[in-house]
């Protein structure tokens, strides 16, 4: 888990070598086109609801698809997002506090207002 929450200037920082690293993965062809494109509408639509969230961990998987995730030493909840090549993708969100958790049963087209409810626990 990242460590807790760095200053301001730390996190806007972050979030612009973040977002280099994606237009590099993308440029490199690491990544494909409808997975950059979702992985930034996810990124847009979480700091969109909570401006103060923290950028999330970003990782490619054995199989191809790119995981975000959200989940902090600080925090007592945990959000995950995964992002197939065709860009689509599957959520899953985790109440660490009383073990209840939601999320897709199937691919989705794009994040739900349902995940993105969820961005105010995590920021």
């Amino acid at each position: 888990m990242p460590d807790p929450k760095p200053a301001p200037d730390d996190e806007d920082a972050a979030w612009l070598g973040a977002l280099l690293r994606l237009r590099a993965r993308r440029r490199e062809g690491t990544m494909m086109a409808a997975q950059h494109r979702m992985i930034l509408e996810v990124l847009r639509r979480m700091r969109g609801a909570a401006p103060s969230i923290r950028r999330p961990l970003l990782a490619p998987t054995d199989a191809g698809a790119y995981q975000l995730v959200w989940s902090y030493r600080d925090r007592s909840a945990a959000l995950e997002v995964e992002v197939q090549a065709d860009g689509s993708l599957e959520w899953l969100f985790l109440d660490r506090a009383d073990g209840s958790s939601e999320g897709s049963e199937v691919p989705e087209p794009r994040l739900p207002d349902r995940a993105v409810s969820f961005a105010s626990r995590l920021a």
